[in-house]
Order: structure tokens, then C-alpha cells, then sequence
């Protein structure tokens, strides 16, 4: 079952985030997806400013305007070509490329000085290539270079699961709608493929869920094991935000991380928000 995880969960995600629907709302979106985010953004803004900078699974280009404010010396990626195409040309001129953050190979090692993968893309991909990421994105940074990244928090899910039904967006968007309703039984039926395929392990799950009217399966973590992700990756220092500010920073290659993490409480939160530190 593992072994087909891959493949499969890569295709059904592809699916889901290359479809016209998910790229139109890709496009349209702007500013922060919640204060988590706009408090760590503007966190690193000031440590890069004017600085080579990554910004990985970039979308239909939500992040562009501000991480370009940062820094000029700015290049985005993202695994889909039509999300690429899009960007480029929703920005002419800005560097956009077709690319895996699971292979970064065309970037020289110690290329930047700030990498953001925002949206908890990361949780996209199966969890036997998450540390490929995290090595890859460790590679390319520069010494004392930052991560910020989001990420599923297991714990927020395990206590609110729910069907979040957004009818302002139905009210907007009509024939989107209408859309996703006579696509429903596909739906459905991928939807109960894909709960064959889910998988949990000490501190994370793969799990099936239901975004933006596809079927599609996402990476979740405890905030102990997003620690233990980064220690592998040789990352220090993680500043973990919360809804309102910086909730604390913790040394994930500590042999007191796990029990620090246990103090924290992230069981509001959706993602967890990081900024991850390779050694100066």
C-alpha cells in the first residue's frame, strides 16, 4: 500500500490544483491566508530584505507582490506548468520556473538567503519526500538563511474535524458551483480510493479530504515531529507563530525539543506557521 502512495497521492493532487477552477481561484487570490502567516511574513521580511530569496510552489502568484518588495533578487517555482504559465503572465517579467521543490538541482548550494513555502504546499507531496524537501531547501540556503513554511497541524485536525462550506464563495461563483455539483460523484468516488491509501505514523498522517470540490490527500504533523522533520534537515532555531504573534522559538536540534514542543499549545491553530534557521 505504501509503496503505491506516490504516485498515486501525486496525481490526485496534481489533479485537484491543475484543474481551471482551483487555477482561477489560485489566480485571483491576494494578501495573507490568515495572521499566522501575515505576522511570520512580515517577520522575515525585514532579516531578507534585499536578499536572494525562493519561493517555492508559488500558485497563481498570491506571494509575488510582497516577497518582491523584499528582495529583486526573487525567483519563484512550482511543480505544475499551468500554475507557472499563470503567474508569468499575471507578472511579466518576474522569474517564474516549472519546477519540484523535491529537486532543486538547478540552484547552485548556498544560492539564497530566504526560502517561503507558503500555503502548507509541503503537505502535497507523500510523506517519504518531505525530508527530500527539507534537504533540498537546506542545501540551497545560505548559512544562517531562513525557512518559512506552513504545514497541517495533526493536532488542530484530531479535535476540529468538520465540513466547511464557504456559501459566499457559492454566491460569487455560480457556475463554479455548479460545476463541482455535477462533478460530486467522481468526487466522491476518488475520494473513497484515496481513503485506502491513508497512512499515519508517530506524529503525522496522510489522510484524504475533500478541497476545493477534488479529491486530494494531505500531510499532517504534530508540531514535535515538524521539529524532528527540520533536526534531520540540520535546522536550529524555529520561531513558531501562532494567530496573533510570535508564540515561542525552540532549538529543534535540542535534545530537549520534543519536551518544549509538548508545552505548546497549537491545538487552534489550522497550520502550524515556522521560520526555520540553518546554523550561522
Amino acid at each position: 500500500m505504501v509503496s503505491a502512495m506516490p504516485s498515486e497521492l501525486d496525481e490526485a493532487n496534481r489533479l485537484a490544483w491543475g484543474s481551471r477552477d482551483v487555477k482561477e481561484l489560485f489566480v485571483a487570490r491576494e494578501g495573507f491566508t490568515d495572521q499566522a502567516e501575515a505576522h511570520l511574513m512580515r517577520h522575515v521580511a525585514t532579516e531578507a530584505r534585499d536578499q536572494p530569496l525562493l519561493d517555492i510552489g508559488v500558485g497563481g502568484g498570491r506571494t509575488v507582490s510582497f516577497l518582491q518588495a523584499v528582495s529583486g533578487d526573487y525567483v519563484a517555482i512550482d511543480y505544475l506548468e499551468g500554475l507557472v504559465k499563470a503567474t508569468r503572465l499575471r507578472y511579466p517579467g518576474v522569474r517564474v520556473e516549472h519546477m519540484d521543490a523535491r529537486d532543486l538541482s538547478a540552484f547552485a548550494d548556498s544560492s539564497f538567503a530566504l526560502v517561503v513555502f507558503s500555503c502548507n504546499g509541503i503537505d502535497g507531496v507523500p510523506h517519504a519526500d518531505r525530508q527530500t524537501i527539507f534537504n533540498e531547501v537546506r542545501r540551497v540556503l545560505r548559512p544562517g538563511g531562513r525557512f518559512a513554511y506552513s504545514t497541517h497541524n495533526l493536532d488542530y485536525r484530531a479535535r476540529r474535524l468538520q465540513l466547511d462550506i464557504d456559501g459566499a464563495r457559492i454566491v460569487r461563483h455560480p457556475a463554479r458551483a455548479l460545476r463541482n455539483i455535477a462533478r460530486a460523484p467522481k468526487m466522491i468516488r476518488d475520494y473513497r480510493r484515496l481513503l485506502s491509501l491513508d497512512v499515519c505514523g508517530e506524529g503525522w498522517a496522510t489522510l484524504a479530504t475533500i478541497g476545493y470540490g477534488f479529491a486530494v490527500a494531505w500531510h499532517y504533523v504534530t508540531l514535535a515531529e515538524a521539529l524532528r522533520e527540520l533536526r534531520e534537515s540540520g535546522f536550529t532555531a524555529t520561531d513558531i507563530f501562532g494567530l496573533s504573534r510570535l508564540i515561542t522559538t525552540i532549538d529543534a536540534s535540542s535534545v530537549s525539543a520534543d519536551r518544549l514542543a509538548a508545552g505548546v499549545d497549537t491545538s487552534r491553530c489550522l497550520s502550524h506557521h515556522l521560520l526555520a534557521h540553518t546554523p550561522a
